[in-house]
């Protein structure tokens, strides 16, 4: 017999959330750092890119990316990853996602604090 699985993956940020840049831009200023920082210490730096790949993949904790992240930029690793996305958002459409009778479970391995929604 075969079984069907149905189910539906969201993705966070941008999708669950407002836009990713404008966060980033803002913990860019809030830190004092030079605009894009962001992008040429995590997403243009092959070390960087391998962090984030493994901490979506599992293989790193959040702790040990905040950590190895902080490194590349420079800066403390405390709650890095919440501090890069304390302002983003649920849009009003998330509701569509809390509505389905589908239980939904997060690949974050630590809670993620974000301000309110």
């Amino acid at each position: 017999m075969t079984r069907h699985r149905k189910g539906l993956v969201l993705d966070f940020g941008g999708v669950l959330t407002t836009p990713l840049l404008p966060a980033a831009l803002a913990f860019e200023r809030r830190e004092g750092l030079a605009e894009g920082t962001l992008r040429t210490g995590l997403y243009l730096n092959s070390e960087g890119i391998r962090l984030t790949e493994d901490l979506e993949r599992g293989t790193l904790t959040q702790t040990q990316w905040n950590e190895a992240a902080a490194g590349l930029l420079g800066i403390p690793p405390d709650n890095l990853m919440g501090r890069i996305f304390a302002e983003l958002r649920q849009p009003a459409a998330c509701g569509y996602a809390r509505g389905l009778r589908v239980v939904v479970r997060c690949c974050l391995r630590e809670p993620l604090e974000l301000g309110d929604p």
